[in-house]
């Protein structure tokens, strides 16, 4: 979970951000690019639960979550070998107890795996690729990519998942929701949202602005959706994620998706992730 300090730090980027009208965060993908590409959207986990568009997180820790996890969807058994390596090499701070480490993870977690025989033969094909790894040779690269970021669109004007209908992006979703889905938003509801957002905790027509705001989500989570809510104005959403609360300690963070047509928006301040090759020492004393 993020500590003081971090949160410290958070904040005062959050408050430069406001003052500039940007926001400042990170992404975490498999692959390594120098800008983003609309046509490329999906090919990371391939889930777009929140929104169709580019996901980016304001906690870093979470980013780099998402792209090791992402990463591994992409991965061969001989790939998979070579990043159990990288990891326990890092973690033993020395490559050949590292690939001992290795071994005993993969040998731990294909016991673990007994009654499911497609992932013991996953773990067995990666055991085989560990036998054969010369801890001599240079550590391969970390998988993918982390990316800090800066999104050239003020925080407010992205819809916010948690209080849609207080700020105006939710009054133009709403509006947009009721032009492509006539009948989907109750008409006596889309006028009090357009009237103007308020600090009701409970409105008279709270079930009906409940079902607007599912079915806004469901809006933005489709490809045309998406692209009805970005001409209309709303450059993407935001959402707090806490899904690595309990698993990981990480979170609750504020993620955030830009809409399909906002790449210009989006500047790469900082790519890194991709380690160098670590060397592993001068041949061990024992093998001179």
């Amino acid at each position: 979970m993020a500590g003081p300090e971090s949160t410290v730090r958070r904040l005062i980027a959050e408050a430069a951000d406001a003052t500039r009208g940007t926001i400042r965060a990170y992404h975490g993908s498999p692959y390594d690019f120098d800008r983003f590409d609309a046509s490329k959207i999906g090919r990371g986990t391939g889930r777009q639960s929140y929104g169709h568009g580019f996901y980016f997180s304001d906690s870093e820790p979470l980013a780099e979550t998402y792209r090791s996890s992402a990463s591994a969807l992409h991965r061969t058994p001989e790939e998979d070998a070579m990043e159990l390596w990288r990891r326990q090499s890092e973690l033993q701070g020395d490559p050949k107890r590292g690939v001992l480490s290795a071994i005993d993870v993969a040998q731990e977690s294909m016991e673990e795996a007994a009654g499911m025989p497609m992932a013991q033969q996953r773990w067995d094909n990666i055991l085989q690729h560990l036998y054969g790894i010369d801890y001599r040779k240079p550590l391969p690269k970390r998988s993918g990519s982390m990316l800090e970021v800066e999104i050239g669109v003020p925080r407010e004007s992205l819809l916010n998942y948690e209080n849609p209908f207080r700020s105006p992006a939710g009054a133009t979703a709403a509006s947009v929701l009721s032009r492509v889905a006539p009948g989907a938003i109750d008409p006596d509801t889309l006028r009090r949202i357009q009237a103007g957002p308020d600090r009701l905790a409970i409105h008279p027509d709270q079930v009906e602005r409940s079902i607007a705001a599912r079915r806004i989500r469901k809006l933005a989570e489709n490809p045309n959706g998406a692209a009805e809510l970005f001409k209309a104005g709303i450059p993407g959403i935001q959402y707090v994620d806490d899904s690595m609360v309990s698993s990981k300690g990480i979170g609750p963070a504020r993620n955030y998706v830009i809409f399909p047509g906002g790449e210009d928006r989006i500047q790469i301040l900082r790519k890194y992730g991709l380690l160098p090759p670590l060397m592993a020492p001068a041949l061990m004393e024992d093998d001179q």
